[in-house]
């Protein structure tokens, strides 16, 4: 069951914080090298008791490498090592102005590589997706509500992209003080092209000082960060029970777990598809940050002159598919002001990625984009 990562062993006590991105911008400053992330922290405190379960190791490597390896394989729930569970969470996308544009569920069974049940909810519309030995299958009742859903499970069971995501990152440790708080940032300096001639900025994973527990990733893209709060331990990993994406300081999603268990006996009935489920190409599902990693290729959007006159700045969020060849195959907008949409669509369409390799097959992956248009910037 899940345990609130609070008066543990140690009597340490996380609770809630915060970037300094949800007040201000973060400042970023990019170099030859790749990027520098100016971080403050600020700490709360959460009133959640333990239950007694020990987390994960807590001897922190100093080589920035080792680290994020470790981070990697004490967050979320992918990766080797789970035993079957079974988790139910809440979502809400948010608007330019705040306001929630779309909410739902996600439910998921998983029973190892190609035994999982995944439903998302938005409404009357759902969709169950089955990953089997036989293939990947789908059940649609009305609407496929798909985009920032994908977005929210991500971030849930693979907070840290995988090995062969990092395997080509150049990284660098960052010590951070912020009142009591110590935290240990590994930035990514480079993104190697797959030709190695050029270098590419990358994202930054923020973790506790004395723990490998992940508090934050900031984006270098868009004033992107994503912050993960009230940290629980389950089956020796670290899983955020409240999770805030953030972009230039306005809250874009916000995923509540509301709950996660061990599942003790496994039921085959569960994982078989109905009958009138349609098979459908197997596809990898990763985060706007995973892909970001991959991207290779960016050509910038061309701000529409009517748009910049009339003072329209914000993000629009797209849902793509990256085919196995690295170039866009599917594109369709998923939120952002009317004005900068097809723009958007117009630069995104021309990006290039790194093919995602799978058991080192190349696959397609389905992903969300995130194209920021900033007034003041050229």
């Amino acid at each position: 069951m899940l345990n609130a990562y609070r008066n543990t062993e140690r009597g340490t006590a996380r609770g809630p914080w915060y970037l300094a991105g949800m007040r201000n911008a973060v400042s970023v400053a990019r170099r030859r090298a790749g990027l520098r992330g100016m971080i403050g922290i600020a700490m709360g405190f959460a009133g959640c008791a333990a239950m007694g379960q020990s987390g994960p190791p807590t001897e922190m490597p100093k080589d920035p490498v080792s680290l994020l390896n470790l981070a990697a394989s004490s967050n979320g729930l992918g990766g080797s090592g789970m035993k079957p569970w079974r988790l139910k969470a809440s979502f809400e996308a948010f608007d330019e102005q705040g306001e929630v544009s779309v909410q739902g569920t996600i439910e998921e069974a998983w029973a190892g590589e190609h035994r999982s049940k995944t439903t998302y909810t938005v409404g009357a519309d759902a969709e169950t997706d089955y990953d089997s030995d036989k293939g990947m299958l789908r059940k649609v009742t009305g609407k496929p509500p798909i985009g920032r859903a994908i977005d929210a499970m991500n971030q849930l069971v693979h907070p840290i992209p995988d090995e062969q995501t990092r395997s080509h990152w150049t990284v660098g440790l960052e010590k951070r003080d912020a009142g009591k708080l110590k935290v240990d940032c590994i930035a990514v300096k480079a993104l190697k092209s797959p030709d190695g001639d050029r270098e590419i900025s990358g994202p930054m994973f923020c973790l506790d000082a004395d723990k490998p527990v992940l508090r934050a990733s900031v984006q270098p893209f868009g004033g992107f960060q994503v912050l993960f709060n009230s940290i629980r331990s389950f089956q020796d990993r670290y899983v955020a029970g409240e999770i805030s994406e953030v972009r230039n300081g306005k809250k874009m999603l916000a995923v509540h777990l509301l709950s996660l268990e061990p599942i003790d006996a496994v039921d085959a009935a569960e994982f078989t598809p109905p009958a009138d489920a349609t098979t459908i190409e197997r596809k990898i599902t990763i985060s706007a940050g995973v892909s970001q990693g991959l991207l290779v290729k960016k050509v910038a959007p061309d701000y529409p002159l009517f748009a910049k006159e009339n003072g329209v700045s914000g993000t629009v969020v797209l849902q793509a598919t990256i085919g196995k060849d690295g170039r866009i195959a599917n594109l369709r907008v998923i939120s952002g002001p009317e004005e900068l949409r097809g723009a958007a669509l117009d630069a995104v369409k021309q990006w290039v990625y790194r093919p995602y390799l799978l058991n080192g097959e190349p696959v397609s992956v389905d992903t969300t984009i995130n194209v920021a248009f900033n007034l003041g910037r050229r």
